[in-house]
């Protein structure tokens, strides 16, 4: 592998760019067939009952965001607040110490 990157770099910048090209086209490319074939399989073997059931039950993105969203926010105000509160007992040490 390391012989192929040093004989790559020895080459003109325009063969590297295409080289580069090829590669990330030929790994979308695969990337999208596995993904096609999952999803084929995944619809031909459930009943389109299951599939509506599934469906129902997922949350749309718009909530899947905002869900996160407010876990964030609350994770963060959590996080400030425990900061605050140690600063604050630093403070009081600091006071007691003096």
């Amino acid at each position: 592998m390391s012989n192929l990157i040093k004989q790559l770099q020895s080459k003109p910048e325009e063969y590297r760019r295409m080289v580069a090209l090829v590669a990330s086209i030929s790994i979308t490319i695969v990337l999208f067939v596995v993904w096609i074939s999952v999803m084929q399989k995944n619809i031909f073997l459930s009943d389109t009952t299951q599939v509506e059931k599934q469906t129902s039950k997922v949350a749309s993105p718009i909530q899947s965001l905002k869900s996160g969203f407010i876990r964030l926010t609350s994770s963060v105000t959590e996080q400030v607040s425990a900061t605050i509160d140690s600063l604050g007992e630093i403070e009081y040490k600091k006071d007691i110490i003096e």
